[in-house]
């Protein structure tokens, strides 16, 4: 191989090296955006499950402040409606405390004498008269009345109980022989009166009076059976220590009646006076005035309503 040989073999080579040093630069220069492009793909990738993912926690985060709000607003009226509430029981507290008590005339009342006027087996025809005379003379009375229906007995019962009387019960049909022939008789007659009462009145009666009296020995059964019956179901029964004698089949003259009531009144302090109201005691009717005028004019005595203050009489029970 001559020299030009050699000379051209080296430029050919010279040539080719460049030619490969120009195509690897050509190729890298191509070869670098696209792996800068693949690695911003992946970047860009990256970005977004990162922003995905951020955007869920900022949700999630929204959504438990929103929550908290929600629970917090919540308290806040739960506990404003508790304050509410606490402030209407303490108004309502003060307001019983502020109320005035139950007036009670026996409470109220320091005669030395106590009267207590009380008239059984209403309502008759009798009735009203008694109650225009009580009236008159400003004076309450206890009636203890029996189950009588009908629309005058019903109003005059009804009128007892508006005018501030005590209104009481002495059986629903004041029949010995049916009302005490057994303890389940005497409660449906209890229960039957009880609420024949309440629906006229609106209030359920607290005191009775047993039809002859807890002394009575016409009943079949104990009269402590029925006693006890009573003081279970809260009830005081009341018998009498002054009577009018009215109760005599034959009718006693106004006089014999205001005698019989008047003696031994100041002896008393508490004086229970057994009257009757019925069609045929006009001569009680009659002696009623009588009878409050002179109380009246005694030194130290009241004339009331039974009321729970009373202090109850009670006759000695029979044993059978």
């Amino acid at each position: 191989m001559n020299d030009e040989e050699i000379v051209a073999l080296r430029r050919r080579k010279r040539i080719e090296f460049l030619k490969n040093i120009i195509m690897g630069f050509i190729f890298v220069l191509f070869t670098i955006p696209v792996i800068l492009n693949l690695i911003l793909i992946q970047e860009v990738r990256t970005l977004d499950n990162n922003y995905a993912q951020l955007n869920g926690s900022i949700n999630n985060y929204l959504e438990w402040q929103k929550e908290q709000i929600l629970l917090a607003e919540k308290a806040k009226q739960e506990e404003l409606e508790t304050q509410k509430a606490y402030e209407e029981t303490q108004k309502e507290a003060e307001t019983v405390i502020e109320e005035e008590p139950e007036y009670d005339p026996v409470l109220e009342s320091k005669a030395l004498h106590k009267v207590f006027l009380t008239f059984d087996d209403g309502p008759s025809g009798n009735t009203d008269e008694i109650l225009d005379i009580l009236g008159e003379y400003g004076v309450k009375a206890t009636f203890f009345v029996v189950g009588r229906d009908g629309k005058a007995a019903r109003r005059r019962i009804r009128r007892i109980y508006d005018e501030g009387h005590t209104l009481a019960m002495h059986s629903m049909t004041h029949n010995y022989s049916k009302l005490y022939s057994s303890i389940d008789a005497f409660e449906e007659e209890y229960e039957a009166q009880r609420e024949f009462l309440h629906d006229l009145t609106g209030e359920y009666p607290i005191f009775y009076r047993f039809p002859g009296g807890s002394s009575n020995s016409l009943s079949k059964q104990s009269m402590q059976v029925f006693a006890d019956y009573l003081e279970l179901h809260g009830i005081t029964y009341f018998d009498w220590n002054d009577s009018s004698g009215d109760a005599a089949f034959q009718m006693l003259p106004k006089e014999t009646i205001v005698e019989n009531v008047l003696k031994g009144i100041e002896n008393r302090s508490t004086s229970v006076v057994l009257m009757h109201d019925t069609d045929a005691k006009a001569s009680t009717v009659e002696a009623l005035p009588i009878i409050l005028e002179r109380l009246q004019q005694m030194d130290s005595v009241d004339i009331l309503p039974i009321t729970k203050s009373t202090e109850p009489i009670h006759h000695r029970i029979k044993v059978k």
